[in-house]
């Protein structure tokens, strides 16, 4: 693998691209149970470094191609931003907190989308959106949100969810989704 390292190195300097050393790193992709491997991989005399997990593109990858750290992330993320909202709803007019809700929690709800279908941490991302959304317009910490996203004209995160889902069914039933993709459903 070492010399398949150095070729691709030969390749990048043939091309005048770099590759930065200390970010680069490889994941071995195993079974649950199968037994830790160690490999010795080396690029310009520099040890690269084995991980576990990696981002990619926004989603978070681990060796046992499982959603775990990636859901975990994006509840952080949308935790993270809830605090934000709450400590500065006095002092931004409630207008750019409700679009800087809308933009955080639709980009996380996007990359829950891609990584995750399990219905409880739905719940919980579902949970902090609705949290967010009564600190936003100053309603009871136990206000229904239903009439909420009405009056804010946001979909709701299940809604954004089912709308994500529709977009995906009716692209393959019109053939326009990638080849890679079709092969998913069957009619």
């Amino acid at each position: 693998m070492n010399n398949e390292l150095l070729n691709q190195t030969n390749w990048f300097r043939a091309n005048k691209l770099s590759l930065n050393i200390s970010k680069t790193n490889y994941m071995l992709f195993t079974y649950q149970k199968q037994q830790d491997i160690n490999i010795d991989l080396q690029l310009s005399n520099s040890k690269i470094q084995r991980t576990k997990c990696a981002k990619f593109l926004g989603l978070y990858i681990d060796d046992k191609l499982k959603w775990d750290e990636h859901i975990y992330m994006m509840k952080k993320e949308i935790s993270t931003s809830f605090f934000a909202i709450n400590k500065v709803k006095h002092i931004m007019p409630k207008r750019h907190l409700s679009t800087f809700y809308y933009r955080i929690s639709i980009v996380n709800l996007w990359h829950y989308i891609m990584g995750s279908n399990t219905s409880c941490s739905f719940i919980k991302i579902d949970h902090n959106a609705k949290k967010s959304i009564r600190v936003i317009t100053g309603a009871h910490y136990r206000a229904h949100t239903a009439p909420i996203f009405k009056r804010l004209h946001f979909l709701k995160l299940v809604d954004f969810y089912q709308l994500q889902v529709n977009k995906y069914v009716l692209s393959f039933l019109n053939g326009l989704l990638a080849s890679l993709l079709k092969h998913i459903f069957t009619l």
